[in-house]
């Protein structure tokens, strides 16, 4: 599953915005949920695999970071129910990124980004104001409502 979602992620934009691993930025986080907690309809566990990648591009005008998250909703272990997402959770550009390549790339990573970064970028185009350099979302295994059965 971790594979086939990478490639998923990778196959959709780097043809178009070649990126790179960045060293050492891996990171996996497992929660899991008291019987209370599981009683009151929270998943079992959750896993989060969290990993940093940037350009492959040198130019200073296209520079880039972004961040992503596989997570595994475990919503009962034995019924086999379980919940997959993977999303960018968060992103930087320096300086001296262009205004045309932050709004190209934006565009591409859409599919991938939460409604919570969505709404701040749509937000900021609305007012017409250059996109942020660096958004993220908390990004935790901590549960939220749509992880609830």
């Amino acid at each position: 599953m971790y594979f086939a979602s990478y490639l998923n992620l990778r196959n959709t934009f780097f043809s178009s915005f070649p990126f790179r691993d960045v060293k050492g930025t891996g990171r996996l986080k497992v929660r899991f949920s008291t019987p209370e907690e599981i009683s009151s309809g929270l998943p079992q566990y959750v896993v989060a695999h969290c990993k940093k990648e940037q350009s492959g591009n040198n130019a200073p005008t296209q520079y880039f970071e972004f961040e992503w998250e596989l997570k595994l909703t475990v919503l009962d272990l034995e019924k086999k129910s379980l919940m997959a997402n993977l999303a960018i959770i968060g992103f930087e550009f320096n300086d001296h990124t262009s205004h045309d390549f932050m709004q190209d790339i934006l565009a591409a990573w859409n599919p991938f980004l939460p409604e919570s970064l969505k709404r701040i970028v749509r937000l900021r185009e609305k007012k017409g104001s250059e996109p942020k350099k660096r958004l993220s979302v908390i990004h935790s295994v901590d549960f939220d409502e749509k992880d609830r059965k």
